[in-house]
Parts: C-alpha cells; structure tokens; sequence
C-alpha cells in the first residue's frame, strides 16, 4: 500500500528539479516586481516635484502676463497725452 504513494526516483527527481527552477523562476519575479515598486516611487517623486514646478510656473506666467497689461495700459496712457 504505502509503496502506491511513493514516486519512482526519476519521476522524484524531475519535480525536485521542477521544483528548484520554479522557485528560481518565483525569486527572479519578486525581484523584478521590488525594483518596478521603486521606480515607480522614483517617478511618483518626480511628477510630484514636476507638479510643484508647473504650480510655480503657472503662477509666475500669470503675474508676468498681469504686470504685462498694467505696462500696456501705462503705455496707452503715454502716447495719448503725447498725441494731445
């Protein structure tokens, strides 16, 4: 009876190596699936800091382009007392 649930040892040794490759195979994806986890912290970090900038620039663009406006009207002001 018990000699039914034994493997024969070729048989044994085919899933042992199976089992050693598969294993490999497990470790290598782990780390894959750590280093992919870092680099998308990394890139997290940097559309963060990319987020922070274009704020900064938006912010900038819109008071340049108000001190623009306020010089053009201090131009048109100018020229239509020169023109009196």
């Amino acid at each position: 009876m018990q000699d039914d649930n034994k493997l024969d040892p070729a048989k044994k040794h085919r899933f042992q190596l199976e089992l050693l490759t598969k294993e490999a195979d497990e470790k290598k994806c782990a780390l894959k699936i750590a280093n992919l986890e870092i680099e998308q912290r990394q890139i997290q970090r940097k559309i963060d800091q990319l987020s922070v900038e274009l704020a900064q620039k938006q912010s900038e663009l819109k008071k340049e382009e108000n001190e623009r406006m306020m010089l053009q009207g201090e131009i048109r002001k100018i020229k239509r007392e020169l023109n009196r």
